[in-house]
């Protein structure tokens, strides 16, 4: 469902964000990170590689800005414009607090997303579909274009 979602997607350009926060960190330095990452997008030369690298940064910083502090269990974000089945592209947004606790930060821009940490610190049973539904609502604030969402629907 939606771990095989942030799996597989991908970006045309090295523009997808995924940002690993243990719960130790402050917020303070992981905005200053994404403002300095930021900065740096002045030196790239290609408008369209610039643009997409400076929109997914945005994202992150939107993100972070819901929260004072970093979660109890840490902070995942996953950010930029993805291509979807018929290579559309897709704004992807989403941040959550991992099921079992983050021991490392990391951030990463790529043209796929970082998932390997999902398999240590998501994955968990869910015994009924109420369990089910309230671990799908506590994802609220993540944005998906409505495909993706009907996807989602469709493989529960």
């Amino acid at each position: 469902m939606l771990i095989e979602i942030i799996k597989v997607a991908h970006s045309k350009t090295t523009s997808l964000i995924s940002l690993i926060i243990k719960p130790t960190e402050k917020i303070s330095h992981i905005s200053k990170l994404l403002e300095d990452e930021y900065s740096i997008t002045r030196n790239i030369k290609s408008k369209i590689n610039k643009l997409y690298f400076q929109n997914a940064i945005e994202l992150a910083q939107q993100k972070l800005k819901l929260y004072t502090h970093i979660p109890r269990n840490g902070l995942i974000i996953y950010c930029g414009t993805i291509l979807d089945n018929d290579n559309k592209e897709k704004i992807f947004n989403i941040d959550f607090e991992p099921y079992k606790p983050i021991n490392t930060s990391l951030y990463i821009c790529d043209n796929k997303f970082y998932t390997e940490v999902l398999n240590e610190v998501l994955i968990q049973k869910i015994d009924n579909i109420s369990e089910t539904l309230l671990y799908l609502f506590n994802l609220k604030n993540i944005y998906l274009d409505t495909t993706i969402v009907d996807e989602l629907v469709t493989l529960n």
